[in-house]
């Protein structure tokens, strides 16, 4: 397993942890810098299932890694402590415009959905998953993807926001 860090120092302590504590995992460490990691994410995103960052570099990385998706309203991140964690959206759901029934909440959905993971409620985790998925598919969820395809209009928060709540209900019946 391949673990790249962006910072020499960072990385030399991600070093030391490995070796302490995860002696008989075959992890190996990658240095690159932040320039090298927007070449080589744009080329093969696949071939980094884990990269490991300090706070800033990893926003700049996420919010590259959402642009390459459409836009940085659908992901979440999470900076995690010792004893703590917090989720959150990667960009404002509201982007620059000031008009509430074009807030994405997607990627506050999403950092849910990490936190209740982290809690270990995976029946919730797999509705809200499920149902955002279905969301996605049924309605134009994201403003910030107008620009990626012909759909010039999306559909309201309220709108989002109840079939959201349609589809959960839905699938916490299957369950």
């Amino acid at each position: 397993k391949k673990l790249t860090c962006t910072e020499g120092a960072f990385a030399k302590n991600c070093q030391k942890i490995i070796d302490e504590k995860f002696v008989s995992h075959d992890i190996s460490i990658e240095i690159a810098s932040i320039f090298s990691m927007y070449s080589q994410i744009m080329k093969n995103p696949a071939a980094h299932k884990l990269l490991l960052a300090t706070s800033s570099t990893a926003s700049h990385l996420s919010r590259f890694c959402g642009e390459m998706n459409g836009g940085t309203s659908i992901i979440a991140q999470v900076s995690c402590g010792d004893t703590a964690a917090v989720y959150y959206p990667v960009h404002s759901p509201l982007l620059n415009d000031n008009n509430i029934e074009m807030a994405n909440p997607t990627g506050f959905i999403l950092a849910g959905i990490m936190m209740l993971r982290h809690m270990g409620w995976y029946d919730a985790v797999d509705i809200l998953f499920d149902s955002l998925i279905k969301t996605m598919k049924e309605l134009n969820i994201v403003y910030d993807l107008r620009y990626c395809s012909d759909v010039s209009d999306r559909d309201s928060s309220v709108t989002i926001g109840q079939t959201l709540l349609d589809n959960m209900e839905k699938f916490s019946k299957k369950s």
